[in-house]
């Protein structure tokens, strides 16, 4: 399997997202830790999915990382699911509980967007 790693930059927020496709923690060990600190380990054989605030090693970026074990695990309903993780992540990372209807579904719309476009190939 290819290992597909992409970064956005909501713009409006100080926090990246990154969306990987991968089934190999040692992978995402080599370039992510979990942020503040912290191995990462994904049990790919209970979830298919997962989505943290995580540490780019390589620049020192934070952010949230978002993996899927493979395209069979990149559906809507899962993207949908990791990416209401992500929201109250990057909230909680803000210090805030919640943010307010607009900018979570602005923010959700934008992640799930970012998702799909990695999905369909679109990036």
């Amino acid at each position: 399997m290819k290992n597909i790693f992409h970064e956005f930059d909501p713009v409006l927020y100080p926090i990246k997202l990154w969306v990987v496709m991968t089934n190999n923690n040692n992978i995402l060990n080599d370039r992510f830790t979990y942020y503040p600190e912290g191995k990462i380990e994904i049990d790919f054989t209970k979830v298919t999915a997962a989505a943290d605030i995580a540490l780019k090693k390589e620049d020192n970026l934070i952010g949230i990382l978002i993996v899927f074990e493979n395209v069979k695990s990149f559906t809507v309903k899962t993207i949908a699911h990791e990416t209401a993780h992500a929201v109250k992540q990057i909230w909680n990372h803000l210090g805030e509980d919640y943010f307010g209807d607009e900018a979570t579904a602005y923010l959700s719309g934008w992640i799930a967007d970012c998702c799909w476009k990695v999905k369909t190939g679109k990036v």
